[in-house]
């Protein structure tokens, strides 16, 4: 009979040597790969956009530019008036305050140049 210690012994020879591995199938990548990492932590019961908030800020560009390259920023001070008034606009509009200040910005300086 195969005990628990018997299968870790005999894995972790497999493990340790790589001529042993057969070679990779069905292999993903890009976004078909992210898609089914999604598709695997949504059935695992993981709230997928709370793990992609927490790992990081997505590029302004949807990721299409230089990898490792990260988006222009901007700091702006903003008074507690137009913080209460920028939060309110969001929640009507269903948009965080980053895309909401992006869009103004982005009318604005249309119209200005």
């Amino acid at each position: 009979m195969t005990t628990p210690s018997d299968r870790d012994e005999a894995l972790a020879r497999w493990a340790a040597d790589p001529s042993a591995w057969d070679a990779p199938k069905d292999v993903l990548t890009g976004t078909a790969a992210a898609a089914y990492g999604r598709d695997v932590l949504t059935a695992a019961g993981v709230d997928v956009p709370a793990v992609e908030r927490a790992v990081g800020r997505p590029r302004v560009d949807g990721g299409t530019g230089t990898a490792g390259v990260r988006s222009p920023r901007v700091n702006v001070a903003i008074s507690p008036e137009t913080d209460a008034l920028l939060a309110e606009a969001g929640r009507r509009q269903g948009l965080s305050r980053s895309a909401l200040v992006r869009q103004a910005l982005d009318a604005y300086l249309r119209a200005a140049v």
